[in-house]
């Protein structure tokens, strides 16, 4: 899900594509403009979303219960 992009504006088709295509990505990607939908889940501290786990290869896990951000997918990039 993305709530923005590189200009901090809501996601376009085409940066939608180009995320996909950039990760190598065959599963639909979903926009949430400004994470509206997700603020919805979002209370304080307390996220009531399925969590979000970081696996890299090898099947470590890097990060599991938290957000993860762009830097953390890079960085754990094959």
């Amino acid at each position: 899900m993305i709530g923005h992009n590189s200009s901090r504006q809501p996601p376009s088709v085409a940066d939608l594509q180009t995320w996909a295509n950039t990760y190598g990505l065959n599963h639909p990607v979903v926009a949430d403009p400004n994470f509206q939908t997700s603020a919805r889940f979002i209370d304080g501290t307390s996220i009531a979303l399925p969590s979000m786990t970081l696996i890299k290869a090898g099947g470590e896990i890097v990060v599991r219960g938290s957000w993860v951000n762009e830097s953390q997918v890079q960085a754990n990039l094959p």
